[in-house]
């Protein structure tokens, strides 16, 4: 019997390396169910509120996802035209942001070579070449695509990965209330209310970030787009979308939008005051997020430190890929609540009191 605690920790421990296992060679066929649990955990609150309202369970998920369904679909068909406008108007004004590149880029020759000519005339050969960079980008990404999916099982096995994110995030809902029963009642019971009480916090730390940080990358999203628009930045609603989204990442969406803004800004108008412009959108945004919006929505109870997110997402991709960029946040949530636990414990035990430290704290 006294072997009991250390036969249960080393079954853990075989568990989850197993796991571990598991998603570094099964990564790419995980990939969609993975997605389906992130979407399912999601919106499972959503769901449990439209239930109350006296919908089947079965109804409500499916009058839900049509929902969301109609509202992305109506999106794309919104946003789509507009950026493919933005896209030709970029293509158009290419060659006027070549010769203002050639021009800043023609007095550093000078000053660097003792024959500015032959370089500025190999500068000039190469920037007239990304004149159709947007039809070579296009040409690319179509070619890249065609290569990716030419085989039939390629195909077959990226369609039926798209198929399954829908089916599986649709079972998942349904049964998910009876997957954390089953889950609970495998725990041994002298652990239960120790793992209950983890399982928890985790929760409470997880939701809070999968739930604000998507609505926090939304409404940045959205102020990014409008407000570069504004500005007049070629490609602000793309640029907008990305540095939004991207901000799932805390300041990843700020990294990718602000330089390609504040280049563009000043490759259209040929002055310091746009570029200025775009820093102060991103500025406001920025205050606005970190004073406003997360304050409001995602509150103090996140408990992740944005460096330790932008950490695991980018050490959960070098070790499992695409899995591990999907799964880095939710496992730095449970270590991050294993690891205040674990400082509670530490801090408590004799071997951070001392002896007499451990009296005086009982008396108190």
């Amino acid at each position: 019997m006294s072997n009991q605690p250390y036969e249960k920790k080393w079954l853990f421990i075989i568990v989850f390396i197993a796991l571990s296992l598991v998603v570094y060679y099964g990564g790419s066929a995980l990939t969609p169910f993975i997605i389906s649990l992130i979407i399912a955990y999601t919106l499972d609150p959503l769901v449990d509120k439209i239930e109350t309202y006296g919908l089947p369970r079965t109804v409500a998920i499916l009058f839900f996802l049509a929902f969301l369904l109609v509202i992305f679909a109506g999106g794309f068909l919104v946003l789509i035209p507009v950026i493919k406008l933005q896209v030709e108007a970029m293509a158009k004004s290419l060659p006027g942001y070549v010769q203002t590149a050639q021009s800043l880029i023609a007095p550093l020759i000078a000053m660097v070579s003792k024959d500015p000519e032959n370089i500025r005339a190999l500068a000039q050969e190469n920037m007239l070449k990304l004149g159709n960079l947007p039809l070579k980008v296009l040409s690319s990404v179509l070619s890249f695509s065609w290569n990716a999916f030419s085989g039939f099982l390629n195909f077959t096995m990226a369609a039926l990965k798209l198929a399954v994110i829908p089916v599986a995030t649709f079972y998942l809902l349904r049964d998910i209330d009876k997957l954390k029963e089953r889950t609970i009642d495998l725990i041994p019971l002298d652990m239960k209310d120790n793992v209950l009480h983890l399982a928890e916090k985790i929760h409470l730390v997880l939701g809070n970030f999968v739930r604000g940080q998507l609505t926090v990358a939304l409404i940045l999203a959205t102020i990014y787009s409008v407000g570069l628009f504004l500005v007049g930045i070629p490609l602000s609603l793309p640029i907008g979308l990305l540095a939004g989204l991207a901000s799932i990442v805390p300041y990843l969406g700020l990294i990718l939008g602000l330089l390609p803004s504040v280049v563009l800004g000043y490759l259209q108008f040929h002055d310091i005051v746009h570029p200025l412009l775009v820093c102060l959108v991103f500025g406001v945004a920025q205050g606005f997020e970190g004073m406003v919006i997360t304050p409001k929505i995602v509150g103090e109870k996140l408990g992740l430190h944005p460096v330790v997110i932008m950490l695991a997402v980018l050490l959960g991709g070098q070790l499992f890929g695409f899995t591990g960029i999907l799964l880095g946040v939710p496992v730095a949530a449970a270590i991050n609540v294993f690891w205040m636990e674990g400082l509670k414990v530490y801090k408590q035990s004799e071997m951070y009191l001392g002896a007499g430290g451990q009296s005086k704290h009982d008396e108190e």
